[in-house]
């Protein structure tokens, strides 16, 4: 492959590597993850979230290696070898469905690979946990669903990042953006902060959130008396809208868009994309510039496929040998095809 894992150019070209690299079941998964995962990833290609999980997790294996193993060796260690990586598609794969557990989770990748080290090392692992053994597999469920809803709650103090996408300014309507508002009043009532205080930062200074989200948690007497303490405080300027940062169209680019397969017509995420129409037509792009590429839509599809003929017809030379060799040895009847003496 000429490009390699860190020197992708520009967003198409790499959701053009994915669909070579990824098999297809797992590139659709893409828009049902924009749901769930933490916003700072919302606007990032499923690529270079990959790329950004890879890090997180060699500096978590690193962090591992010197509280369980020994500290002297622990730089030493590379937890991810990215040569191999970029040679081997099926260490890709299994890194890229890694990246698709954390987002399904709804956590930072940091916090969601520290859980699942210390899981995997409070149960005597002999070795840290690759990349595909971080999730919790059919003997571990109960235990790994049961401590990881207790770290969501008590052990998660991170808030997202305040990225541009997320202000007024910049509101389209998109999943991200909801899910982002919806998060910080989520994160908000769960560590008891003041309603006021939530308003003051996220309604006036940044931008983020219309005041009129509000009336979901709060009672409307306690509304509007916010309502006018926003508006005094305003006048009196103790509250100052903070500027806010113009960005390019491409950068409100949720993480699915232009992604093969991810546009689907059932998805809470898509169904009333106003991304929808731009985000097919760039599927559809990146499809024709695959198979110009390498002669297949689903050039790992038809890879698989092609190994598995190899290994029919592989199989099948091997038998018409053993049954020729049986033949010219006279323990097969040539024409009954029976045993000699049965």
């Amino acid at each position: 492959m000429s490009l390699s894992l860190l020197g992708l150019g520009d967003r198409f070209e790499k959701i053009v590597e994915s669909v070579i690299r990824i098999p297809r079941e797992y590139l659709q998964a893409e828009s049902d993850l924009l749901l769930t995962k933490w916003p700072d990833y919302a606007f990032t290609s499923p690529w270079d979230l990959t790329l950004q999980f890879g890090r997180a997790y060699q500096e978590a294996f690193k962090r591992a290696y010197a509280r369980h193993r020994d500290y002297r060796e622990a730089e030493k260690t590379i937890g991810i070898n990215w040569h191999t990586m970029s040679s081997t598609p099926g260490e890709l794969s299994k890194l890229w469905i890694a990246r698709q557990d954390a987002d399904r989770c709804g956590l930072r990748y940091e916090d969601y690979l520290h859980f699942a080290f210390e899981f995997a090392l409070d149960r005597k692992r002999r070795r840290l946990p690759r990349p595909n053994q971080l999730r919790a597999n059919e003997k571990t469920s109960v235990a790994w669903e049961a401590k990881f809803k207790v770290f969501k709650v008590d052990g998660m103090s991170a808030r997202p990042k305040d990225l541009p996408q997320f202000r007024r300014e910049h509101y389209q309507g998109l999943a991200a953006q909801d899910r982002f508002r919806e998060l910080i009043l989520e994160l908000a009532k769960r560590a008891g902060s003041s309603w006021l205080q939530v308003m003051r930062e996220r309604v006036v200074e940044k931008h983020q959130i219309p005041v009129e989200t509000f009336a979901t948690v709060l009672a409307p007497d306690s509304l509007h008396e916010f309502i006018r303490t926003l508006k005094n405080d305003k006048t009196a300027g103790i509250l100052v809208k903070q500027p806010y940062e113009k960005i390019e169209p491409e950068a409100l680019w949720q993480s699915c868009y232009g992604v093969p397969g991810a546009q689907k017509a059932g998805n809470l995420a898509c169904a009333a994309c106003p991304q929808a129409a731009g985000c097919s037509s760039l599927a559809d792009r990146v499809l024709a510039a695959v198979k110009q590429r390498t002669g297949f839509d689903d050039p790992v599809r038809a890879a698989a496929l092609k190994k598995n003929r190899e290994r029919v017809k592989k199989c099948r030379e091997k038998k018409a040998v053993s049954l020729a060799y049986l033949t010219r040895s006279g323990i097969l009847k040539e024409k009954s095809g029976t045993v000699m003496g049965a």
